[in-house]
């Protein structure tokens, strides 16, 4: 597999605190309201807060690195399982009228997620141990101390068909009479999947993130995404920049006068 080393910004980092706080408001509201629980103003402005925190830091503090990869990685498996779960909640509340079974199908889905998630971290492990050194220079550029991104798979044609194909099925199979019992039992092991993935993914992610942080820890490094310089370079430009940055972003750099 070809890895390639992060050389330019991938968005601007204006919209990262943004798109947190957004998330942090989402993953309660997919999570509990198709279960017809209301969450309460507490609920949102907790997640809100944690989500908000870790967005301004990421926007303003964060090197990019392995700490602000494995936040990122949280926060992704946060929200898939918050919008499967929810998913799940709303074909049994809407397509059966059954709000109780949602609530142990969901409960007992969540308990394999986190079997899952655990598999994940088993396997970010095993690839570590199976050659530590060759783990290492995939992973990052050691001269550079950047972090390596594995290049995107190719997809075949077919695979791109079965995005339409799985949003067309249910209105397809629906006018063929087969029932809504029958377009949840396909429905339901399509959600579980997802989340299965991105749990195990995520699990064996946030576990080789955390051995690169021993790394760094034990040699005096710091790895990051992209060049500090181009991190600092966009981050003087930001609002209040002045104020959160750290000392090395803002030093030396003239700000515009009001």
């Amino acid at each position: 597999m070809k890895t390639g080393t992060n050389t330019s910004l991938p968005f601007q980092l204006r919209y990262v605190a943004p798109y947190y706080l957004g998330m942090g408001i989402a993953i309660p509201f997919a999570a509990l309201v198709p279960y017809g629980i209301e969450p309460g103003i507490w609920t949102y402005t907790a997640f809100a807060a944690a989500a908000g925190m870790f967005g301004v830091w990421e926007q303003y503090r964060s090197h990019q690195g392995t700490l602000s990869s494995m936040g990122c990685n949280t926060w992704l498996a946060l929200l898939v399982l918050s919008i499967v779960l929810g998913c799940i909640g709303a074909c049994f509340s809407i397509l059966m009228g059954a709000a109780e079974l949602a609530v142990r199908v969901a409960l007992y889905s969540l308990v394999g997620m986190a079997l899952v998630g655990l598999i994940g971290v088993r396997n970010g492990r095993l690839a570590i141990r199976a050659d530590p050194e060759t783990w290492l220079q995939q992973r990052v550029d050691l001269k550079q101390q950047l972090l390596k991104h594995a290049a995107p798979p190719p997809v075949s044609p077919w695979k791109k068909l079965l995005i339409p194909l799985g949003i067309g099925c249910a209105p397809v199979l629906e006018a063929l009479g087969f029932g809504r019992f029958s377009l949840l039992f396909l429905l339901l092991p399509f959600l579980l999947a997802i989340a299965a993935f991105a749990m195990f993914t995520c699990g064996s992610e946030i576990t080789q993130l955390w051995q690169l942080r021993k790394y760094e820890r034990q040699h005096g490094l710091r790895f990051s995404r992209f060049p500090l310089a181009a991190i600092q370079e966009q981050r003087r430009q930001l609002p209040l920049a002045r104020w959160l940055c750290r000392p090395e972003a803002t030093k030396n750099s003239v700000f515009p006068q009001k």
